[in-house]
């Protein structure tokens, strides 16, 4: 991790912003991943202190399953640039076919008897 911090660092800012050499969006899904479990705990801690019992299940639930549920929305996110980074890879690596020779017929020397 640190040696992507140090790598981000190192380019000039609207190097890697304004021009499409990388995808920025991959970068940004670990943030949004953390800022949307913290507001899933956030609502989940409101609903147990504030319901009762109920309140309590139910910020229970809401914790578990909306934890689960970021973190799958957060993979199938990362998956698709994965996806798209391993076509890129595919693409470089595949060969191109050689074009092929022009060759020439042979001919063969029709042999007649006198």
């Amino acid at each position: 991790m640190l040696d992507k911090i140090n790598e981000f660092i190192a380019k000039p800012l609207p190097q890697q912003i304004l021009y499409f050499n990388e995808m920025l969006t991959p970068k940004l899904i670990q943030l949004a991943y953390w800022l949307a479990l913290v507001a899933v705990v956030w609502t989940g801690l409101e609903k147990i202190f504030s319901g009762g019992l109920a309140g309590l299940l139910e910020g229970i639930v809401h914790i578990a399953v909306g934890g689960i549920l970021v973190r799958v929305v957060a993979e199938v996110v990362m998956l698709f640039f994965q996806m798209q980074g391993d076509m890129e890879t595919l693409a470089k690596n595949s060969a191109k076919p050689a074009p092929r020779k022009a060759t020439a017929k042979k001919t063969s020397k029709k042999v007649t008897k006198k």
